[in-house]
């Protein structure tokens, strides 16, 4: 019965005006469908054993994940500077006393429990500047720094 399937799909096939005998009797190709595969080329094809390709798979998939998470911590970062300097100026102006400004300090003050007390707030004409809070951005932004070079070490190819 599959032969003479194979020997109908053969004569259907050698009718047709796009039929190529090379193509169709090649090694590679499937009889069934002569136009729809190819063979691969074997540059394509890795020498490496199931274990060492799942190794660099994970490797891989690792390093994705590192690269992510380093975007995400300067991300991240980029919100928290913007919350204390949004603090250092409704600290600067005295606008202590709205709704926003109260949810402002209260969303940074787990940041700044470490520089509460660090600097004095000093005064000058009107004007209440909170070092400590330069302080925190500053610090923040070298952990950061620092934290993201250590995780681009981990993802960089030795030379």
């Amino acid at each position: 019965m599959f032969r003479r399937n194979y020997r109908e799909a053969y004569e259907r096939m050698r009718n047709t005006p796009h039929f190529n005998q090379n193509t169709y009797n090649a090694s590679t190709t499937e009889p069934w469908w002569p136009d729809s595969t190819a063979p691969v080329p074997p540059q394509y094809l890795s020498n490496l054993p199931w274990h060492r390709r799942a190794l660099y798979s994970i490797g891989r998939f690792c390093a994705a994940l590192i690269r992510k998470l380093n975007q995400l911590l300067g991300f991240l970062l980029w919100i928290l500077t913007l919350l204390l300097a949004a603090r250092f100026l409704f600290t600067l102006f005295g606008l202590t006393h709205s709704l926003f400004s109260q949810w402002i300090f209260a969303a940074s003050a787990p940041f700044m429990f470490p520089f509460e007390r660090f600097m004095p707030i000093s005064h000058y004409s009107g004007y209440a500047i909170d070092g400590s809070i330069l302080v925190a951005i500053f610090i923040y932004w070298l952990g950061v720094f620092l934290v993201r070079r250590f995780l681009k070490l981990l993802v960089t190819r030795p030379a």
